[in-house]
């Protein structure tokens, strides 16, 4: 029976449909996502009498309201709380609107308590989902039409881009959310399991700074992007500099920039101790030069309203999907060789590490162990590393044993 607001509940649904569709472009998308919040918002706060109040857990803002005398609603974000309201006053079960993104949280309190891990291991899936799944068409999908196929060419969209450990990290995410749906009726079965990565061709765990972009090619992707307006490009030119994580730049925020003492300090990363992202103490500062700096401030000047310094359309965060299109674009364009943003940040380490040291490269970039910071170093040669050897070993050999030597090789 139609009611007061079946057109409204009817909207929402189209839009849903629509954004879980793979054939749309990045600004049709941005566009429905914004509408598509836009009514959700105006629905909940039309049917929803009950006051929303939020508390802190750990230092993380949670939000709860009541759906009865009797009954609480709990959510880890607004956007969450007001998906689970929709679910509850348009009659929808949450079989037929789950998605990853929806259950992900719950799903890893599960795991986590399911096999007694660590919180270190809690923190390393949420870093793992949040730089390659968050921002992605396949989070948003509901999870009842997600066909195994789905799922391989998810995996797929990384060939190349990822180490092997890196895509079984991404994969096991995947694997407990789908677990987590089958164990608690969500979905009648778990179709990722018999899902293989192992024929998907990816990244030598100990040749990955090889494919690290050089200065020469750096500089050309900056001047070629400086003057674009979109926030992918933006942030491309900007991770030219700082060299971060993707999750990084995403979630970057004006308030992170000390520019009187031209620093960038983001919390919740790697520390010196080995504590990974995401810890209580974690911090990272990196200094910025004088042309990063005025970047911040041409952005600052763009965006007077946004907390994000990359706001996308809708003004929420960028996706990593998204920002290697630009990137791989950029490349196309310029006659390039492609490599994801993570090589921008390979070139950082190898770029700090050639002024300063290794042990330095470390700190600045995150990294827990020297070992990792030591797989980007040597792998990127430029002109000036030419001109290092030339001067370095320059032993003054005579003349005449010169002349004997070709002037060029010869095939």
């Amino acid at each position: 029976m139609k009611t007061k607001y079946s057109d409204d509940i009817s909207t929402i649904d189209s839009l849903t449909e629509l954004l879980s569709s793979s054939n749309i472009d990045e600004g049709y998308r941005a566009q429905l996502s914004a509408m598509r919040k836009s009514n959700l918002e105006k629905y909940i706060k039309e049917v929803h009498k009950y006051k929303i109040s939020t508390y802190e857990k750990k230092g993380v803002t949670h939000y709860a309201t009541r759906i009865s005398s009797s009954e609480k609603v709990y959510a880890k974000s607004l956007e969450e709380l007001y998906e689970k309201l929709f679910c509850h006053y348009s009659g929808k079960s949450l079989k037929e609107s789950a998605t990853i993104k929806s259950i992900f949280g719950e799903a890893l309190d599960w795991h986590i308590a399911k096999k007694g891990n660590t919180g270190k291991t809690k923190k390393r899936n949420r870093y793992t989902y949040n730089s390659y799944i968050k921002g992605t068409d396949f989070e948003i999908k509901p999870l009842k039409d997600i066909k195994a196929s789905d799922i391989e060419m998810f995996f797929i969209s990384f060939k190349d881009h990822l180490t092997r450990k890196r895509l079984c990290d991404v994969k096991s995410i995947v694997n407990m959310v789908f677990e987590y749906a089958t164990v608690h009726d969500l979905i009648p079965y778990n179709v990722s399991v018999g899902i293989s990565v192992s024929s998907i061709k990816v990244i030598p765990e100990n040749c990955v700074g090889e494919v690290a972009y050089t200065y020469e090619e750096s500089k050309a992707i900056l001047d070629h992007l400086i003057t674009s307006k979109s926030p992918y490009d933006e942030a491309i030119c900007f991770n030219c500099y700082p060299g971060l994580r993707y999750s990084e730049l995403a979630d970057l925020e004006f308030d992170d920039v000390d520019e009187d003492h031209k620093l960038l300090i983001i919390s919740h990363a790697f520390t010196e101790s080995g504590n990974i992202k995401n810890g209580d103490k974690g911090v990272k500062v990196i200094p910025l030069n004088d042309e990063a700096i005025m970047l911040i401030r041409r952005y600052r000047a763009e965006h007077p309203d946004s907390k994000l310094i990359f706001p996308n359309a809708a003004g929420n965060r960028i996706s990593n999907n998204h920002l290697n299109e630009h990137l791989k674009k950029a490349c196309e364009e310029l006659g390039i060789k492609y490599r994801s943003n993570q090589k921008l940040r390979a070139y950082f380490f190898t770029q700090v590490a050639y002024y300063s040291d290794a042990n330095r490269a470390r700190i600045m970039g995150g990294h827990s162990d020297i070992r990792t910071t030591q797989r980007y170093l040597n792998r990127s040669i430029t002109a000036k590393d030419y001109e290092t050897v030339d001067k370095a070993f320059n032993y003054g050999l005579s003349t005449s044993f010169n002349q004997n030597l070709p002037k060029e090789k010869t095939s």
